[in-house]
């Protein structure tokens, strides 16, 4: 190791002041990401297995909603226990932009440094339904959505998670919908689009689900095979 005989000046107070501000201004911006407790949901259910944190007074029929969620999952080939315990319903509005950064026009997501925890964004609990999104495309359901967002957490449990950022879009997004039994764009949406050359960030979902499940009636429904080429 080599020495220099130079000596270090000393920050000057302001600066230190200022260094240390941003670092608390950063640390007040990412904490949700880690605890997203911290922006005190109203509504709080334990559920089985599943605590929910909901802007939205969490009805009877969130029960509903969490058993055909689970029902879905059940389905997959790598079905296992890693899949998020914590539930996190907002609406759009501060709550929802601040968790969701650059996810903010979505309805769900998940996030690697956070693997217990699922977000989505809700419309109407006792319907079952996210915002829709758009003029064109189908609303999604909360249930469909929360199968959607775990089956992400399977994948990265199963392939492990550096493993799933080196997979296809179309079939990461493609599987999860498949999962979900359902997508935002019918094939109709899809060929529309397509022909007055005008993208939409649904078109992935949607030809990736129709591409998986063609793949997975070719190989015996097998999703290892699925990602491994």
């Amino acid at each position: 190791m080599l020495f220099s005989n130079r000596t270090k000046k000393p920050k000057s107070k302001a600066r230190r002041i200022l260094t240390w501000s941003f670092n608390l201004l950063f640390l007040l911006l990412v904490s949700p990401s880690f605890a997203p407790q911290l922006l005190a949901f109203p509504h709080q259910r334990n559920i089985g297995d599943i605590m929910v944190y909901s802007e939205l007074p969490i009805g009877p029929n969130m029960e509903n909603i969490l058993k055909r969620s689970d029902a879905l999952l059940q389905k997959s080939k790598i079905h296992s226990d890693y899949y998020g315990r914590n539930l996190f319903l907002a609406q759009d509005g501060w709550r929802w932009n601040w968790l969701a950064l650059n996810a903010r026009g979505g309805v769900g997501f998940t996030r690697p440094m956070a693997p217990n925890s699922v977000f989505v964004n809700i419309e109407d609990i006792a319907k079952d339904l996210t915002p829709r999104r758009g003029p064109i495309g189908k609303q999604r359901s909360i249930s469909g959505t929360i199968a959607h967002e775990r089956t992400h957490q399977l994948i990265r449990g199963h392939f492990g998670t550096l493993n799933s950022f080196r997979f296809p879009t179309w079939k990461v997004e493609g599987y999860s919908d498949y999962v979900a039994q359902e997508t935002m764009l019918s094939a109709e949406d899809v060929a529309t689009l397509r022909k007055d050359g005008k993208d939409h960030p649904g078109i992935v979902y949607a030809e990736g689900q129709q591409r998986v499940a063609a793949v997975l009636a070719k190989n015996g429904g097998s999703v290892d095979q699925l990602f491994a080429k």
